[in-house]
């Protein structure tokens, strides 16, 4: 009877191990990858370089990924939801703190402070797959899915916004959300941050203040 308890327990021991395994190593395929695209772009990396990179075979890629394409998506996919695992917006630790937030002000600094963190992570990320984009038709088609879904994810903020207090009087919640989409954008970021040398946290700043004034309703 002990043996088969044991016996069970070491299976699951052993699964759990081999689950961890295969884990570790997908972390380490997309670090590699991750290294190499931001080095010399998606189309310039080869599966066999990222294999090198990554101290893999290259049917291991293939078996735990499939494609190329698919370490690219998890790769950027990854770089945005940092820390936490990949949840839509509405189960983001930073979402929950605008819900408990009691006026807009602070939920506007806390979206801003959640936004500068995912750009200053994910750029090189987003680059690659923004230069990809336009070079392969498969890219493009998850370029247009990251961008609808940031879309999304600015109206789901705008919204709670709006729940708080009021948007800039004489622009439709739409027009509001372009707005917050256009100046939260990851390519305005690079633009202040890494062209034109700006702290993240004066960028951080800036972009609390012109939301402020620009999506807004006045203070009174």
């Amino acid at each position: 009877m002990y043996d088969g308890v044991v016996t069970s327990v070491k299976r699951v021991y052993d699964t759990t191990r081999r689950q961890a395994q295969a884990q570790a190593t997908r972390q380490d395929v997309l670090d590699a990858a991750g290294r190499l695209f931001a080095a010399a772009g998606y189309a310039a990396t080869t599966v066999d370089e990222i294999a090198a990179e990554a101290g893999v075979s290259r049917e291991t890629i293939f078996k735990a990924f499939g494609s190329k394409r698919e370490v690219l998506r998890l790769w950027v996919e990854r770089e945005v939801a940092g820390p936490e695992e990949p949840v839509p917006i509405q189960q983001q630790t930073w979402v929950s703190e605008m819900r408990e937030a009691l006026d807009q002000q602070t939920q506007l600094e806390t979206a801003v402070a959640a936004v500068c963190r995912i750009h200053d992570r994910s750029i090189d990320a987003i680059e690659v797959l923004r230069a990809a984009a336009h070079a392969e038709p498969e890219i493009a088609a998850l370029w247009e899915q990251a961008r609808r879904r940031r879309r999304q994810d600015v109206h789901a903020v705008t919204e709670l916004l709006a729940a708080t207090g009021s948007l800039t009087p004489g622009l439709s919640t739409e027009e509001v959300v372009d707005v917050v989409y256009a100046l939260s954008s990851p390519e305005l970021y690079d633009l202040f941050v890494h062209q034109c040398n700006w702290r993240p946290e004066r960028f951080e700043w800036w972009l609390v203040e012109s939301l402020r004034q620009l999506a807004l309703a006045p203070s009174r």
